[in-house]
């Protein structure tokens, strides 16, 4: 897409996940920092934090592997 459009269009990034959380109904996951690192403009965090157990640690988590 970046190839083709550059930064004219946005990417958003769904099936994002924490390093070792589990992929439930995902084909394919990438961790936050993966998918900025692969151009997304945007990632789309659900059930990774929502459905943590601890979600300010799942947060901190997402913060600490964007760097």
């Amino acid at each position: 897409m970046r190839a083709e459009y550059g930064n004219t269009l946005k990417l958003l990034v769904p099936g994002v996940r924490l390093e070792g959380s589990a992929s439930n109904d995902q084909l394919r996951v990438v961790t936050p920092g993966e998918a900025v690192r692969a151009g997304a403009s945007y990632v789309i965090l659900g059930r990774t934090v929502t459905a943590a157990p601890a979600v300010r640690d799942a947060m901190r988590r997402v913060l600490a592997d964007l760097g």
